[in-house]
């Protein structure tokens, strides 16, 4: 999981990804307090579990930017066709992992516990 997250920050750059996810989680934020007051524990999890892994990508992205680490960026990989294709030739499970972060980011705790489980934030290069 971890790999998967670095590559995708990665790709699409670390500011990107880093707002990316911080927009989700201030979104769904508002829902997590009206569940956690109205007393609906089910839907409190499920939004806080969102937000957790929402913030578990965040994580990953402020430690790149703090190694002040390189990344391509959304709009260099969408400009050019020669790294795309480099891309695709580099990563050929690339949309299989696309998919599984976009999943594991909706299933409560899933993502948080996988990177648990792969070693912390800190852990190996994309």
């Amino acid at each position: 999981m971890i790999r998967r997250i670095k590559l995708h920050n990665y790709l699409n750059g670390l500011w990107f990804s880093l707002f990316e996810y911080l927009i989700v989680a201030a979104v769904l934020t508002p829902f997590l307090v009206f569940y956690v007051v109205h007393g609906w524990t089910l839907y409190a999890l499920a939004a806080g579990g969102v937000i957790l892994n929402c913030l578990t990508m965040c994580g990953f992205a402020i430690a790149s930017i703090r190694r002040r680490e390189q990344s391509i960026g959304l709009l260099r990989f969408a400009r050019d066709t020669e790294l795309r294709k480099r891309v695709a030739v580099d990563h050929p499970h690339l949309s299989h992992d696309t998919l599984v972060l976009g999943v594991t980011v909706l299933i409560p705790f899933s993502m948080f516990v996988a990177v648990l489980r792969d070693g912390g934030i800190g852990a190996s290069k994309p």
